[in-house]
């Protein structure tokens, strides 16, 4: 079973690391011994840091976190989202609460808190001096030697890249120089960040600000090199934020060339020509006008994407052994004295640590840690392989899925079930499209499949009731937010959605469509009872909430889909849940004017993000009912 031990001490071996590179300004190394080695828990702020700085996203990943962990992480977040909002005053306040408790945490939590220092006095007070010096201290904590002119022998994290890059912002407000410092990280991002998503997230940073400083200096075709090189990464990565920034300047450097320059500025963006990079912008920005939030950030560069996968381990437990019909008794022997600790933890009092995770979960058969992938592994390839694969499910690229599964079978652990199944299942799509096997073989072998681990369907919710109304809340008033809920199971985890989603596919085809109905609106609801913000189930809680909008033909849901999208900084299903609600509004007879354009800016989308065979499809589509096609 893969932890984030296994996961940081197999990569730093695999890349040749010594320990105290990777530790240096983080923790000691007797602290990344015993974290390696599964004896220490590694907090989620450390372990991301350190993915990162072996070249990885975190985000690859899905969570098991503590009450407390959670808390912290969205904590966080919403400071961020206050000061993004204007509110000074309860920015402040949380900023000196988080800040104080960063003292006791370790290094990561202190960088963390200068960062929001720096952002309220950025966004705030518009005080840049006061945000470069902030900067400059979240910098000095987890990363002293960022002031030497070479930064080979350095391993540095993409957060605090962004650090860097933000300073360089800062300082360029205040004309200070900084072309050194931006020059360093270009060369560092470019050598040292192999995560295909992580690169393209700082990459998009960087080419923004690196291309303002050669436009200034006269040099339109090397910034516009730089911009279309970046966007192209955004979109093979599906990433929006950050996109519209940087569509913003490459036409500024169409614009601004003149004579030879246009040509040279034309022949770096490539296939972006300027008439494609204004319709993907317009396209970006009616969607903001229309659901986005205002006070949502375009460029800052110390706001990312979202693509988190978080669940709670009171809520796992307590579901698992409900669903098991155990006792809590039960469930403690040979793991705890009595049952008292098993109830601290369903309530999201204390949490088990090491070992004692794994043994409960060993009780309820998951093979998982707190840190695990979408399959069981300890090797970040082959999660970028899994997630290469599901990407091209999306696209509907089947064939490309063919060729790649036999290198996932090969690089899997196949006695491991979780690892089987997930091959079972996407050959199963495969034969679902194919028409290679029934529809009825395929939706009883993916029930059997889900079983494995999922073991509650709307069907058998009866039961769960009665079960759950048996658990005794405890004495006292719950803690807000903490209260046992009566009904529900748990949110599915990743592999498990992907079933889940392909059951409701089968049985639509099947011509059940009122029971896919019901099973998405059921698994929406197990996501939208979890103590957990349905954003960090962005992956899960979107593609079934954007199927469930297509499957009622719902332009509320698809509303509500676009906007988690949006507010995640995500491309990929985003064109799927925009033709959605265009096509919703055209049946029922709204605005043709205003249809026209939706289902125009959706093939702006699709092929903004790759999806070339929802583009075709829409583009006939579209010049079928409006007489008339469109050419960039």
């Amino acid at each position: 079973m893969a932890d984030a031990g296994d996961f940081i001490k197999k990569m730093r071996e695999t890349q040749g690391i010594r320990p105290h590179r990777l530790a240096a300004g983080l923790c000691s190394r007797s602290s990344l011994k015993e974290i390696e080695e599964n004896r220490e828990e590694c907090g989620l702020p450390l372990f991301r840091i350190l993915l990162q700085r072996l070249g990885k996203c975190p985000d690859k990943l899905e969570y098991i976190l503590s009450w407390k962990e959670y808390r912290e992480e969205r904590l966080r977040a919403q400071i961020a989202v206050s000061i993004f909002r204007g509110r000074a005053e309860w920015s402040e306040r949380a900023v000196e609460r988080y800040e104080k408790e960063a003292g006791e945490k370790g290094a990561v939590h202190r960088m963390y808190a200068c960062r929001l220092r720096a952002l309220a006095a950025s966004r705030l007070r518009g005080d840049a001096a006061e945000a470069e010096e902030w900067l400059e201290r979240a910098l000095d904590t987890t990363f002293p030697c960022w002031r030497r002119a070479d930064w080979t022998e350095y391993l540095i994290s993409t957060a605090e890249l962004e650090n860097v890059l933000a300073l360089v912002r800062m300082r360029r407000l205040q004309k200070k120089p900084a072309d050194e410092l931006l020059e360093q990280c270009g060369v560092y991002i470019e050598h040292r960040i192999t995560d295909a998503e992580e690169h393209a997230k700082i990459y998009a940073k960087y080419a923004w600000l690196a291309a303002e400083e050669e436009a200034d200096k006269g040099r339109t075709a090397r910034a516009a090199g730089l911009c279309a090189c970046a966007i192209e990464e955004l979109r093979r990565n599906n990433i929006e934020y950050f996109m519209r920034p940087l569509l913003r300047t490459l036409l500024e450097c169409f614009s601004e060339a003149r004579g030879t320059k246009i040509r040279a500025a034309e022949a770096a963006a490539g296939a972006l020509t300027k008439e494609r990079c204004r319709a993907y912008l317009e396209a970006l920005e009616h969607l903001h006008r229309q659901f986005g939030k205002a006070w949502e950030p375009q460029s800052c560069l110390l706001w990312n994407c979202c693509r988190k996968a978080y669940y709670l381990e009171s809520e796992l437990f307590l579901a698992e052994r409900l669903a098991g019909g155990m006792t809590q008794e039960e469930t403690a022997e040979g793991i705890y004295r009595n049952a008292r600790e098993i109830r601290k933890i369903e309530r999201a009092k204390s949490s088990p640590a090491g070992i004692r995770f794994r043994q409960l979960l060993g009780k309820f058969g998951l093979s998982r840690g707190r840190r695990s992938g979408f399959v069981i592994t300890d090797s970040f390839e082959v999660l970028e392989l899994r997630q290469e694969i599901q990407g091209m499910v999306g696209r509907r690229r089947y064939g490309e899925i063919r060729q790649r599964l036999p290198e996932l079978e090969q690089q899997l652990d196949m006695t491991v079930p979780e690892n089987l199944r997930a091959l079972k299942m996407l050959r199963n799509v495969i034969a679902r499209e194919d028409g290679t096997r029934t529809l009825e073989e395929l939706l009883s072998e993916s029930r059997e499949l889900l079983r494995q681990t999922y073991r509650v369907l709307p069907e058998e919710m009866e039961e769960m009731r009665q079960l759950r109304k048996a658990v005794r809340p405890g004495r006292g008033r719950p803690r807000k937010g903490m209260g046992v809920q009566e009904y529900g199971y748990r949110p599915p985890f990743q592999n498990e959605t992907y079933l889940l989603n392909s059951i409701a596919i089968l049985l639509k085809r099947l011509g059940r469509a009122e029971e896919a109905e019901r099973l998405y609106g059921w698994l929406l609801g197990e996501f939208e009872r979890s103590r957990v913000r349905p954003e960090y189930h962005y992956l899960a809680y979107t593609l079934l909430l954007g199927n469930q909008a297509a499957l009622r033909c719902s332009a509320a849901d698809g509303i509500r889909a676009v906007r988690y999208h949006l507010g995640c900084g995500k491309l990929g299903a985003l064109a799927n849940d925009y033709l959605t609600i265009a096509c919703t509004l055209l049946d029922d007879g709204a605005n043709r004017e205003r249809c026209r354009r939706m289902i125009r800016e959706c093939c702006c989308l699709f092929e903004l993000s790759h999806n070339d065979i929802k583009w075709r499809i829409t583009e006939e589509f579209y010049k079928k009912e409006f007489e008339g096609g469109f050419f960039f």
